[in-house]
């Protein structure tokens, strides 16, 4: 379930001449790997005491390396395990560059702080064409409630983060309210046929973290007692897409959307928007002689242009549109739970099951270092 964990771990506490002599990593360095399960990178961040330089941190990324792509699934257990795995780490690390046990023992959990976090849910559907289906909706749901969307054409990602300034009237909220509290959360979409499942990464900054307290590494330790995950899986993703609740109340597209526009499809649409019979604007292009038919066949090529750049679906009058929630979004994007592996699959995958024995490795690597 979990992607990714930046931690920071704290040197302050450490002897002056430790802090000295901890060597100079930065992120373009890999942590020499120790388990195929994941990949890691280490910076030291650095002050001054007296003219002195010394460590003041070192930060510490996991990528686990089969939560990446297909055909594997995302094995990862709790954050509390992944920003562990980053702690053994850095100690293997500072003990190969000669740092002394004893100090390097000092280390703990209480040191660490989270900087970000990467969550996957992985959601399950029955066939690729509900699974398409799904794709076009939220991204089309998406623009009606004025999100910022960027697509990632390399992997077939498309993430989504709070409301872009100017893609609404009044935004940076479809219902006109700025909602702050999404602020720093990115989620990730991605859309598999084969097997048929929706993947969803939910990335959450330090500001997003610290305003939750979750950025106190030791208090993800019982985050699935706590039912931290799917917390977090509707604080984030219902939340971010309005899809609990009274059904949102959309504004008119704003400057940053009708500017994907020409200008005749922006007269179609605000006329749409006025009430008016769009299939009867004057921005539509007629032909003499059947004007009528014309005038359809130009707003049935409109149309497509209209709903990729706003959202708004002009089969549907304003009045439905302006307060449409795709109900099959409502249904399908539900908390899955946690992924559970095979007794045969565990050793080869970071999870529950495998975790113990890989941290004792960790633990023996260190101790021989």
């Amino acid at each position: 379930m979990t992607k990714s964990v930046h931690i920071r771990i704290n040197l302050k506490h450490l002897p002056d001449d430790v802090r000295k002599a901890v060597p100079h990593f930065n992120e373009a360095d890999d942590a020499v790997p120790i388990s195929t399960l994941a990949r890691t990178s280490i910076k030291t961040l650095w002050g001054y005491k007296q003219g002195t330089r010394l460590a003041t941190a070192i930060d510490v990324e996991v990528v686990l390396s089969n939560a990446t792509k297909l055909p594997q699934f995302p094995h990862g257990t709790s954050v509390y395990a992944v920003g562990r795995l980053g702690l053994e780490l850095a100690r293997i690390e500072l003990a190969r560059a000669g740092l002394p046990k004893q100090a390097l023992d000092a280390l703990s959990t209480e040191h660490i702080s989270v900087q970000t976090t990467a969550i996957t849910y992985l959601i399950r559907l029955d066939k690729p064409s509900i699974s398409a289906a799904l794709k076009k909706q939220l991204s089309e749901y998406s623009r009606l409630l004025g999100l910022t969307i960027q697509h990632h054409p390399a992997d077939s990602r498309t993430s989504y983060s709070a409301c872009q300034p100017g893609a609404r009237t009044n935004a940076p909220s479809a219902t006109g309210t700025p909602n702050r509290t999404l602020d720093g959360v990115t989620i990730s979409a991605e859309f598999w046929a084969n097997p048929t499942v929706a993947r969803f990464d939910v990335t959450l900054n330090k500001a997003f973290l610290r305003s939750h307290d979750w950025e106190n590494f030791d208090s993800w330790r019982n985050a699935y007692a706590e039912d931290r995950y799917k917390t977090i899986f509707n604080m984030t993703m219902r939340t971010m897409l309005q899809l609990d609740g009274k059904p949102p109340t959309h504004s008119e597209p704003g400057r940053a959307a009708l500017d994907l526009l020409a200008e005749r499809k922006k007269q179609v649409i605000r006329d749409y928007i006025a009430g008016k019979d769009e299939k009867q604007s004057a921005a539509l292009p007629m032909m003499a002689g059947n004007m009528q038919a014309s005038q359809l066949k130009a707003w049935r090529r409109f149309r497509p242009f209209i709903l990729s750049a706003t959202g708004i679906d002009m089969i549907r009058p304003w009045s439905i549109n302006r307060h449409y929630r795709p109900p099959a979004l409502v249904e399908a994007l539900v908390y899955p739970g946690d992924l559970r592996q095979t007794e045969k699959d565990a050793a080869s995958c970071f999870c529950k099951a495998s975790w113990p024995e890989l941290l004792a490795e960790l633990r023996q690597v260190y101790m021989m270092t």
